[in-house]
């Protein structure tokens, strides 16, 4: 759940964006929206949902895999809600997969382990297109950015991206070798086993779209850049905000998106416009979207668990109204007292009662 602290941070950066996104477009002679820019941005905004629904596809394919069902509402919710914790908390990244688990469990108790090995493998296809966009750019001749570093990162990145895949497929070994708690909340949906094709299919789609989300976004504003040079700055742009832990690298990928555009050639007074719009779509608009899906998530479990309180609240008022009816029942009936009546102790009884005593008995 999001504090006071962090709900005003939200609206802070929200609201710096809005002056940010005025002054830029005050300050630098830019292409007005017209029809045919509004129809990029849409296109945007289509292929930022196509990703989600990628992801969720992921979710619930690892699920089914293992013998355990969700529906597409709740798999969609879970991708949504996943996607809003990333982007609203810092390094909330690792607590993609605790929230997707989180968000089913009306549906499927045993969630954790398919969430994690789908956000492995997701960032296993990140690592491995950006570096392969690398050495693809490497290989197109000339460009400011062209030279042997640019083969060697992409060569790490891609070195990466198959390390972190192999955390994914030997996921089921790793877990049990972790503490018993851990391994039983992720022990059953951790998968192993080599990547199938419908896993790299939804990986790769999923990494394509988001990386189109940034061309559509750029080509509405007359900028439009080859694939090799979306596939690294979207990559590199992602893999830098993320280390930080700034929430959905907020600040890190917009500055790190102009960086790497500059170095395409671009002036960094065209491209401040278009990356803050860029955001809008690929970091408001689903935060948004997964506050709500997070709100709709929680309405019935909060509920639920308020009821549970106000049940478990009543039974121990009529466990403590039946303890106190015992202890009267054990006390006996009161026997009024009369003036001049003495107090008898009853020794055989050991118990004191009143009467009046009577000479000869």
């Amino acid at each position: 759940m999001l504090t006071g602290a962090r709900s005003t941070l939200l609206m802070v950066g929200f609201g710096g964006y809005a002056v940010a996104l005025v002054l830029a477009f005050r300050r630098w002679d830019l292409p007005s929206l017209t029809a045919r820019a509004l129809a990029f941005l849409g296109l945007a905004l289509a292929f930022e949902l196509l990703g989600k629904l990628m992801f969720a596809a992921l979710f619930k394919w690892e699920l089914g895999s293992l013998g355990h069902m969700v529906s597409w509402k709740g798999a969609i919710s879970a991708a949504f809600a996943g996607s809003a914790v990333a982007r609203l908390i810092p390094a909330g990244g690792a607590l993609t997969p605790a929230t997707m688990a989180w968000s089913v469990r009306d549906e499927e108790n045993d969630a954790a382990g398919a969430a994690v090995r789908s956000t492995l493998l997701t960032y296993a296809g990140l690592l491995i297109i950006t570096g392969l966009g690398l050495v693809w750019m490497a290989t197109e001749g000339p460009h400011p950015v062209v030279f042997a570093g640019a083969v060697i990162l992409g060569g790490l990145l891609l070195v990466a991206g198959l390390v972190v895949m192999a955390g994914a497929t030997w996921l089921d070994r790793v877990v049990v070798r972790l503490p018993s708690r851990l391994a039983n909340y992720l022990g059953p949906t951790a998968g192993g086993g080599r990547v199938t094709p419908v896993e790299a299919v939804l990986v790769t789609l999923r990494v394509l779209s988001e990386s189109a989300v940034l061309w559509s976004a750029l080509a509405a504003f007359g900028i439009f850049l080859t694939p090799s040079e979306v596939f690294v700055a979207h990559g590199l742009s992602m893999l830098v905000g993320g280390l930080p832990g700034m929430p959905g690298g907020l600040g890190i990928v917009e500055g790190g998106l102009i960086g790497v555009l500059s170095l395409y050639g671009l002036s960094a007074g065209v491209v401040v416009a278009p990356v803050l719009v860029y955001r809008v779509v690929d970091y408001w608009i689903p935060a948004g979207i997964g506050l709500a899906a997070f709100g709709v998530i929680s309405a019935p479990i909060l509920d639920r668990q308020a009821a549970s309180d106000r049940a478990a609240a009543a039974k121990q008022q009529t466990a403590a109204a039946g303890r106190n009816l015992d202890a009267s029942s054990l006390s006996g009936p009161s026997v009024p007292r009369r003036p001049g009546d003495p107090d008898v102790v009853d020794l055989d009884g050991g118990r004191t009662r009143r009467g009046r005593s009577r000479a000869g008995t």
